[in-house]
């Protein structure tokens, strides 16, 4: 993302040196921190800044209308747990509840100094850790930070005031200002680069093109005949959304080939074709938590014997 040279450890600007000279060796000195990002990586940063220190500016640059980072732009549809244990119901793609879901289960998908003991299930979808983010935001006031609908487009480290010069891109607006720091953080993630494949035709394509990092939740597939491009980690739940109201083609170049072991879901597939062999995890056991068993994540003493 920088652009320009990095910062030489050997570079001290005149201004730092006197400053040092003149206060007391433990004085702390104001600090501008700049982060790209508000998501959970920005919102830690955030949180442990303002926790630990005093004398310090703070920044959050977020291109997006709100924080949350992945879990804010990851919305294509996925599944929820049955309450029986072991067992995955698939539901309708119109239920807005049935989202993606995160592949680590939800109590340790956390902050460790913020447990969340009232996880809908072993496997929490985007919606529902999305909340959590919110909550937690709200919870030690870091919306304060935020810039919303503003990208950092550049970034170049200036020597002589021994500071960041920052672009930042009003997304609103479309105007450009210009930023100074003197620590430039990247927590912008790397699950929101996406781009569509190099196919030729692709935009000749006169129905709806959909892409799982930038899901429309207002076209309904309902009985269309649909085409899966590509094999990666959500081609799972994307067929599971989808199986009972559509015909499935996924298309590629050449044909996958896997073991019984792994996702033999894929035998169902009219036709699954690939550019390279995928890769999938093992089925995964979920299942949604009554308050009971939430209770146990407070209370071990609850837990049944």
């Amino acid at each position: 993302m920088a652009q320009g040279d990095f910062p030489s450890r050997s570079a001290v600007p005149e201004n730092e040196e006197r400053w040092r000279s003149q206060k007391p060796i433990h004085e702390q000195r104001h600090l501008k921190v700049i982060c790209v990002g508000a998501g959970a990586s920005g919102l830690l940063l955030a949180y442990k800044l303002q926790r630990s220190f005093e004398n310090f500016e703070l920044v959050l640059y977020e291109k997006n209308p709100d924080i949350g980072g992945t879990w804010l732009e990851n919305k294509y549809p996925g599944f929820v747990s049955s309450p029986a244990r072991y067992q995955v119901v698939i539901h309708p793609v119109t239920k807005p509840n049935t989202r993606c879901a995160c592949d680590i289960a939800a109590h340790i998908y956390t902050w460790s100094f913020e447990p969340n003991p009232t996880w809908s299930s072993m496997y929490a979808g985007s919606d529902e850790i999305s909340q959590y983010f919110q909550n937690f935001t709200q919870k030690y006031g870091l919306g304060k930070f935020c810039r919303f609908n503003h990208q950092v487009s550049g970034a170049a480290w200036n020597a002589k005031t021994g500071r960041w010069d920052v672009e930042v891109t009003n997304l609103v607006e479309g105007t450009t200002i210009l930023d100074s720091c003197d620590f430039l953080v990247n927590a912008g993630g790397v699950l929101n680069s996406w781009r569509w494949p190099d196919i030729p035709g692709l935009k000749d394509f006169k129905g709806p093109l959909l892409h799982t990092a930038r899901w429309d939740p207002s076209v309904d597939l309902t009985g269309k005949h649909v085409g899966l491009i590509g094999n990666g980690y959500v081609l799972p739940f994307i067929h599971h959304s989808f199986e009972e109201f559509l015909r499935i083609v996924t298309l590629g170049l050449q044909q996958f080939k896997f073991s019984p072991r792994f996702g033999t879901w894929l035998a169902k597939l009219p036709a699954l074709f690939v550019r390279q062999p995928g890769f999938f995890l093992p089925s995964r056991s979920s299942s949604t938590f009554t308050p009971r068993k939430n209770a146990t994540y407070l209370n071990p003493i609850l837990a049944p014997t």
